[in-house]
């Protein structure tokens, strides 16, 4: 399964799933979504969005009220009992090909159970549209696609900025084997050296105070935060300069919650953190342009990320990033 996200509005997550059902749509493959994420124009800007291409032998989860707008011919296979805020998902075989508005569920939890059918389809592929907001979602895939909108900003260092912080959260890595074959599944834990989790007096990270991490014994090797990290438990470890060796075990990428400057903070102090179910980043894909606005130079919004990252960097819009500097 392959998830689409983007650090803004018009990032070009559309652009970047048509290429890819265009380029398997000779497989048994299935598109969906997290909410609604097709309208015929853009909530913010009020211009024309991309529709999403599908063709013959795909298939489709959707919300039912959604078929209304299709321009391709079908036939329900399954409703089934996931709801959405347009009715019941859908799973629909397309017979010809046409455009079609794509709205799946609104939560992780009903998009894992819609992953779950379709698999049971035995589809060799599953694309995932993700609404802008939504970056949470790439936890669940095996591979994820990064798009990056020069619509987050008029200020492309702001844009290139809030990129690499966003493929620095995406790349953490996952946690060594010592630690992955005896996971902490209860509260927040130490692990000393004999692998023993120890819980901690705290089991939550919000309205966290600094005298909490006395706590921690000082054999620990790692901590196991298995909810969010939020900024009030960065800003008390970062009070605590003795810990900063200990390495944090989170679940994902998503679960750290802080802010951009804590986690520029934690960065600048090498705080390690591992992740129990890491995120596949696998190529960077970006827009340059700019809605009610100019188009940002291809070259110089390519080198920008080629200097932030060493994954595959492709342009949505004029989609000559297969050969792209190559």
């Amino acid at each position: 399964m392959i998830t689409i996200v983007g650090n803004a509005k018009n990032a070009g997550k559309t652009t970047v799933l048509n290429t890819l059902i265009s380029a398997y749509r000779t497989q048994n493959i299935a598109i969906t979504s997290i909410g609604l994420d097709g309208e015929d124009l853009d909530q913010i800007t009020r211009l024309p969005k991309p529709k999403i291409e599908v063709y013959e032998g795909m298939l489709v989860a959707t919300a039912k009220e959604t078929l209304r707008q299709s321009s391709a011919d079908y036939d329900v296979i399954e409703t089934l009992d996931i709801p959405s805020a347009m009715g019941p998902i859908v799973i629909v075989l397309i017979r010809k090909s046409g455009q079609m508005l794509c709205a799946g569920p609104s939560s992780i939890h009903e998009l894992k159970r819609l992953i779950r059918y379709l698999k049971l389809l035995g589809v060799s592929k599953i694309f995932v549209d993700g609404a802008f907001s939504r970056q949470q979602l790439s936890r669940i895939g095996d591979a994820t696609i990064l798009c990056i909108g020069a619509s987050l900003s008029p200020d492309l260092k702001q844009v290139m900025y809030k990129a690499k912080q966003i493929i620095e959260k995406f790349s953490l890595p996952g946690v060594p084997v010592k630690w992955a074959n005896n996971p902490c599944d209860g509260p927040i834990c130490a692990i000393n050296e004999q692998g023993v989790h120890k819980p901690l007096p705290f089991h939550t990270t919000i309205s966290f105070e600094t005298d909490y991490l006395n706590a921690i014994p000082t054999d620990a090797l790692a901590i196991h935060i298995p909810g969010a990290v939020t900024d009030s438990f960065v800003q008390a470890w970062l009070k605590k300069p003795l810990l900063f060796t200990i390495p944090w075990i989170i679940q994902s990428p998503a679960h750290l919650l802080c802010s951009e400057r804590n986690i520029e903070r934690l960065r600048r102090v090498s705080q390690s953190i591992f992740c129990m179910y890491p995120i596949r980043l696998v190529a960077i894909c970006y827009n340059p342009f700019v809605p009610h606005g100019q188009l940002v130079d291809d070259d110089t919004f390519y080198q920008e990320l080629k200097s932030i990252t060493d994954l595959p960097v492709f342009n949505v819009v004029s989609r000559k990033g297969e050969l792209h500097h190559e």
